[in-house]
């Protein structure tokens, strides 16, 4: 008998999009963006196994571990976006290569300027005595909603330049601004996390054990908030 032959639709050309917001929560637990808050909890802890005897040595060797926590956060950070920009619902990244030497160096700068303009400028100012509280409060909120977005034009645009740019940053911000208020409060989420354990620390004793628990669960917590919320940046550009 004659066979019926139907047509299936394929999606092999249809580009894969990056799920929903929600799913943002999930995003550090898949593939190697779970490698990577691996390497990172290492790099931020490992110190924490060292003898007492042996400061001097843990001194140095914090200065070393310290630059290159922030090189492979800033690193993984901006192939977060870039991902998710190009479609992709995974990391993959090639954790062998990804960082070489030179882009680096130029990763540390550039996002450590970006960081101490912003964020460094409004602690010294807000951390003065003469400052009123509600004053303080305003000059550690601007850095706190602007920062992101400067962080995210920065990797869009590969200058540093742009990330000071407040008319851009302000348009950007106002393109979607239920949305980035959403990535504002996962900020605020992450440092109320932090402010909470370093006020319960007190509370549970000072013993060295308590100290290292509330060290351990801060780094975590760190680490996948920085994750989430550059998921987050990453479909905020990829929607709007």
């Amino acid at each position: 008998p004659p066979t019926r032959v139907t047509s299936v639709p394929t999606t092999a050309s249809t580009p894969p999009q990056p799920t929903g917001w929600m799913d943002i929560f999930h995003y550090p637990f898949r593939e190697d963006a779970l490698i990577m808050m691996v390497i990172l909890f290492v790099l931020d802890n490992v110190l924490l196994l060292v003898p007492n005897f042996l400061f001097l040595a843990a001194a140095f060797a914090g200065i070393i571990l310290m630059i290159l926590y922030a090189i492979t956060m800033l690193g993984t950070v901006k192939e977060i976006i870039q991902s998710t920009l190009d479609d992709e619902n995974n990391l993959n990244i090639p954790l062998a290569d990804s960082f070489d030497m030179e882009s680096s160096k130029e990763l540390f700068l550039k996002y450590f300027l970006l960081g101490l303009v912003w964020i460094g400028s409004a602690t010294f100012i807000a951390g003065r005595e003469e400052v009123p509280l509600v004053a303080k409060f305003v000059i550690i909120l601007i850095p706190m909603v602007m920062f992101p977005m400067a962080v995210l034009l920065v990797v869009l645009n590969d200058s540093l330049g742009v990330g000071f740019y407040i008319p851009a940053i302000i348009q950007s911000i106002l393109r979607a601004p239920m949305a980035y208020l959403g990535i504002i409060l996962l900020v605020a989420l992450s440092f109320g996390c932090e402010y909470g354990l370093d006020l319960l620390l007190p509370a549970i004793g000072t013993g060295k054990l308590i100290g290292i628990f509330i060290t351990v669960i801060t780094s975590c917590l760190n680490i996948y908030f920085t994750l989430v919320i550059a998921r987050a940046l990453g479909l905020y550009a990829h929607k709007y």
